[in-house]
C-alpha cells in the first residue's frame, strides 16, 4: 500500500514538473531576448554619441589651426582670412570670434552680420577664456538664439563704427579672390553677387598680384559711390560685370554680439554651442566659435529605432537638445523618471526598464557624452519591443 502511494506521489510530482518545465524555459528565452534587444539599443545610442564625440573633436580641430599666430597688429588681415577659410569649411559655425592674450576681443567674423575688428571687449574673466586657458578648450551650455538671450538691457550689443562699402566677405582661394559670402540685403547681395563667386577685377582693373587687403579698401569706400565687378561664375562661359552702388553697411553703429538665427528656422527650435580653443602658446589667445547644433537634431531624427522607437538627447542642464519631434526640443526633463535615473546611474536604469519621455513603461538604453555632459537616450515601448530583434 505504502509502495502505490508513494508511485504516485511520484508520477505526480513527475507530471508537475513536466508542465514547469516549459513555463521556466519561456522566462529564460524571454530573459535573453530582452538583453538582445537591450543590446540592439545600446549599439544605437552608442553610435550616435561616438558621431557627436567626431562632430565637436573635428570643429575642436579646425578651430584650433586659427589660434597659431600670436597676436599683433601687422597679422589681423591674416588672421580675418583664416577665420574665413574655417567659416566655409565648417558649417556649423556661425560666428568666429578671437581673443588676444589679455581676453581682449580682437575680430569677429560671422556668416550673418558684419565683421568687427578691434572692439576690445574684455573677457578676460569670462569662462571661454579663463578656462579655455586653464584647459585648452571650454565647452559653453546649448542655447537657444532669441529674444531670451539677446537682451540689450545686458550689454549685448557692441558700438561700432559704421562702415561703407558692398557688404561682402572675401578671401584667397587657389590664388584668386573669392566671395565668401554677401550679408543680406546689402549692396552685393541686392546686385545679385553669389557666394563662391570669382572676382576678376573692380573698375576693369585685373586684380591679379593685388594683396587682399588692397581688394577689400577698394571694395569699401563712400556711400552713394559706385564700382565696377568683373565676377567669374561657374556654370557661366562670360566673366559677368555688375556695377554696385555703396552703401552705409549697417544703418547705425549697433551690432548684435548674438549670432544671428536664419529666418527660416523655428523659433528656439536650432540649439548653439560656444565652444572656445586656447593655442599652444598664451600669447596666441584664444578662438571662440558660436556652433549650429543642427547636425547634431538631424542625426537623432534619422536614427531607425524600430517601428515607433524614439531616440533624443538632453544637455547637462536636463533639457532637450534634440529630439524627432521638434516641439519637444528645449523641453526641460530635470524631472523626468527615465533622465534622473541615468543621471543616478541607477541599477534600474542600468537594467533598461524606466518610464519613458512619454510615460510609458519602456525599454531604454543611454550613453553619457562625459565632456559635454549630454545624454543620448534610446528607448522603445515593452509591448513593441519585438520588433528590435527581428
Amino acid at each position: 500500500m505504502k509502495r502505490g502511494m508513494r508511485r504516485r506521489e511520484f508520477v505526480t510530482l513527475l507530471g508537475g514538473a513536466a508542465a514547469a518545465w516549459p513555463v521556466g524555459a519561456r522566462a529564460q528565452q524571454d530573459d535573453m531576448r530582452r538583453a538582445l534587444q537591450l543590446r540592439i539599443l545600446r549599439l544605437h545610442v552608442e553610435a550616435a554619441a561616438d558621431k557627436i564625440v567626431g562632430f565637436i573633436a573635428n570643429i575642436e580641430g579646425q578651430v584650433g589651426w586659427t589660434t597659431q599666430l600670436p597676436w599683433s597688429a601687422g597679422n589681423l588681415d591674416r588672421r580675418r582670412i583664416d577665420g574665413l577659410r574655417l567659416l566655409r569649411q565648417v558649417p556649423a559655425i556661425a560666428t568666429l570670434s578671437q581673443l588676444d592674450s589679455a581676453g581682449l576681443k580682437q575680430l569677429v567674423v560671422s556668416r550673418k552680420t558684419m565683421d568687427v575688428a578691434a572692439s576690445k571687449t574684455d573677457y578676460s574673466e569670462d569662462p571661454k577664456f579663463t578656462e579655455a586657458m586653464a584647459k585648452k578648450v571650454y565647452y559653453g551650455s546649448v542655447y537657444f538664439p532669441g529674444p531670451q538671450r539677446c537682451d540689450v538691457d545686458r550689454g549685448d550689443v557692441l558700438e561700432v563704427d559704421a562702415i561703407s562699402g558692398v557688404g561682402i566677405g572675401v578671401t584667397f582661394a587657389d590664388g584668386q579672390v573669392k566671395v565668401v559670402y554677401p550679408m543680406e540685403n546689402m549692396p552685393a547681395a541686392k546686385a545679385g553677387i553669389v557666394a563662391g563667386d570669382i572676382i576678376v577685377a573692380l573698375d576693369d582693373r585685373p586684380l591679379a598680384g593685388i594683396a587682399l587687403d588692397q581688394v577689400v579698401e577698394k571694395l569699401r569706400g563712400p556711400a552713394n559711390t559706385q564700382i565696377k565687378l568683373t565676377i567669374t561664375r561657374g556654370g557661366r562661359d562670360r566673366p559677368i560685370e555688375f556695377v554696385i552702388t555703396r552703401d552705409v553697411i549697417r544703418e547705425n553703429s549697433r551690432v548684435s554680439r548674438c549670432p544671428a538665427v536664419p529666418q527660416t528656422e523655428p523659433f528656439r527650435a536650432t540649439p548653439y554651442m560656444t565652444l572656445a580653443v586656447a593655442g599652444t602658446r598664451r600669447d596666441a589667445g584664444v578662438s571662440v566659435a558660436e556652433v549650429n547644433l543642427a547636425l547634431v537634431q538631424d542625426l537623432v531624427a534619422k536614427m531607425d529605432i524600430g517601428d515607433n522607437g524614439i531616440a533624443y538627447i538632453v544637455d547637462a542642464q536636463d533639457r532637450v537638445i534634440a529630439h524627432r519631434n521638434r516641439d519637444l526640443v528645449n523641453a526641460d526633463l530635470s524631472s523626468n523618471t527615465q533622465v534622473r535615473a541615468a543621471r543616478a546611474g541607477s541599477a534600474v536604469a542600468s537594467a533598461g526598464l524606466v518610464q519613458s519621455i512619454d510615460g510609458r513603461a519602456a525599454l531604454t538604453a543611454y550613453v553619457t557624452i562625459a565632456k559635454l555632459g549630454w545624454l543620448v537616450f534610446a528607448a522603445v515601448a515593452l509591448e513593441e519591443t519585438d520588433v528590435l530583434a527581428r
